[in-house]
């Protein structure tokens, strides 16, 4: 399950309880990340060479899956080939920026992520869930 960063949840409270509208994101990012970026973003994002934030095309309408409400990736999401090894993902994360930016949702992934030379992660259709309950 993904978390809410503290930046989308105070947007979301805002909009309902204070009438205030919410700016939504013209983009999303895709970041790996080594440690739990946690809801207040204190994680450390991937390095090495090759490593750069991706751009998420498309998410699925919400809709209740498993009687949980669920969105997820759209499109098949790839990352650059790395030039170098990467230091070890462990999360996930959606920015609404390439660089720096508001953190908005993160999760961990199911596997640590340990990316050397000449590889290319890459998260299919509808890996990326995005569940509220």
């Amino acid at each position: 399950m993904a978390g809410l960063s503290h930046y989308l949840t105070e947007q979301a409270l805002d909009c309902f309880f204070n009438a205030t509208a919410p700016t939504p994101p013209t983009e999303l990012w895709f970041a790996l990340y080594n440690t739990n970026p946690t809801a207040a973003n204190t994680g450390t994002e991937v390095s090495g060479g090759g490593y750069a934030r991706v751009e998420i095309t498309g998410m699925t309408a919400a809709d209740i899956v498993s009687g949980k409400m669920t969105t997820s990736n759209s499109a098949a999401v790839q990352m650059a080939a790395a030039s170098s090894s990467w230091t070890t993902a462990n999360f996930w994360a959606l920015l609404d920026a390439e660089t720096s930016g508001n953190l908005l949702v993160f999760g961990a992934l199911l596997a640590p992520a340990n990316v050397t030379i000449g590889q290319q992660p890459q998260f299919a259709i509808g890996d990326l869930k995005i569940i509220m309950e």
